[in-house]
């Protein structure tokens, strides 16, 4: 067998500071509490692409329902021009908007931990 003298990828002090910085970015994870743990899977959730494809899916579906139903002569459960559908994307805009300035505030807490 070859003695393993493998060159080091990194100088030590580097590898110093990447393993500090791991560190830092563990112990702020084990100090999340469960609220915030469930608010970060929730914004990983409104980040992804699929989330906006599926309010889009919701929205086409609400207005094509309340259409329907008023084309065959039914009382549709929100009128044209959607007061309901307004309400629902003005509280989703606010929530999503919440868990982006929790989230936000969380990584400056992390950051200033890190300096």
């Amino acid at each position: 067998m070859a003695n393993d003298t493998r060159t080091p990828i990194l100088p030590a002090h580097i590898e110093e500071t990447v393993q500090a910085i791991a560190e830092v970015h563990l112990q702020h994870h084990r100090q999340a509490t469960p609220v915030h743990r469930a608010v970060d899977r929730m914004t990983s959730i409104v980040a992804r692409p699929r989330f906006v494809g599926l309010m889009t899916l919701v929205f086409v579906l609400w207005i094509f329902f309340n259409l329907a139903m008023q084309l065959t002569g039914r009382e549709p459960v929100d009128p044209v021009p959607f007061p309901g559908l307004e309400g629902a994307g003005t509280m989703t805009a606010l929530y999503i908007t919440v868990l982006i300035l929790i989230t936000q505030r969380r990584e400056n807490e992390l950051t200033e931990h890190r300096q």
